[in-house]
């Protein structure tokens, strides 16, 4: 108990002790809100770049970038209870949280120094000396903190948990679009249009909207095809073929519209910038009000 009371007296004094929990209060709370709010912009993020599987994303206000995602929040949920749960005292954490500050530090001189060599153009020789300087200083604290974490080690296992997520879902969708089959869509308008203009085939839809992946105007994946002449023939008055490209710049949103039947078989492709999230519904509304 005393040896207790003299750590307590060497951290803060004992008038300050009340001030000081409440501004670690403060500071807890403030930190857990940047986590929170950073793991939904990374999610977001990496759903935009096929590195997440889909999920819901909720937009609570009309302001620009504020998001919610409800199965995050549950990952972090059960994320924050089972950390608690292993490390048990504050003690055990900092190996921990130290382990994954310096990966982050050494993540980000990777990437920096990638972005300056590829996209800025600087000397080779001014990139391996900002990578030397920060990966030796770096490294020194990985190895610090590995060998302390000896003991504590199975938290890597969430963080494992992510990183395997993101390569299954990344690798998974590059094998399946292997398998996607692309046609010339040329080659089937004649029938389209017979479709739309048969009366004796009920009417699906006015308007039948497909989503392809199809980068070139005159491509159809095969499945759309089947998916309009199968058993039940899907009759319309307008086929439209929408197309989301991403680029390479942020903030892009422009699109350009090509009939390859006048009124009747309509390709759109929109160019949705990486930081947009990507509504194709509300792009799509947009883009017929301003036909019209």
């Amino acid at each position: 108990m005393e040896l207790r009371k003299i750590r307590i007296d060497e951290m803060m004094p004992e008038w300050f002790l009340v001030p000081g929990i409440a501004i670690a209060t403060c500071a807890a709370i403030i930190a857990s809100q940047a986590l929170i709010s950073g793991s939904y912009t990374l999610i977001s993020e990496a759903i935009s770049l096929n590195f997440w599987p889909r999920v819901s994303v909720r937009q609570p206000t009309e302001l620009k970038g504020q998001i919610y995602i409800p199965s995050v929040n549950i990952i972090l949920w059960a994320g924050c209870n089972l950390m608690i749960l292993y490390f048990q005292n504050s003690t055990h954490m900092e190996a921990a949280y130290g382990f994954s500050i310096t990966i982050a530090m050494m993540m980000t001189t990777i990437l920096l120094s990638y972005f300056m060599f590829y996209r800025l153009k600087w000397n080779i020789i001014w990139v391996l000396l900002f990578l030397i300087v920060f990966g030796v200083i770096e490294l020194s604290f990985f190895i610090t903190n590995i060998v302390k974490i000896k003991e504590r080690w199975m938290f890597l296992f969430f963080e494992l948990f992510i990183f395997g997520v993101m390569y299954v879902w990344y690798h998974a969708r590059k094998t399946n679009n292997k398998f996607v089959r692309f046609i010339e869509l040329g080659k089937y308008t004649p029938l389209i249009k017979e479709l739309s203009e048969d009366d004796t085939i009920p009417k699906f839809s006015t308007h039948l909207i497909f989503l392809t992946k199809a980068n070139h105007r005159e491509q159809i994946e095969e499945k759309i095809i089947h998916s309009i002449f199968s058993r039940r023939p899907k009759r319309a008055d307008v086929y439209w073929f929408l197309h989301i490209e991403r680029t390479d710049e942020p903030y892009t949103l422009s699109y350009d519209v090509s009939e390859l039947v006048d009124d009747k078989i309509i390709k759109v492709n929109i160019n949705v910038g990486f930081r947009i999230q990507p509504r194709s519904e509300m792009f799509f509304k947009r883009i017929v009000q301003q036909l019209v």
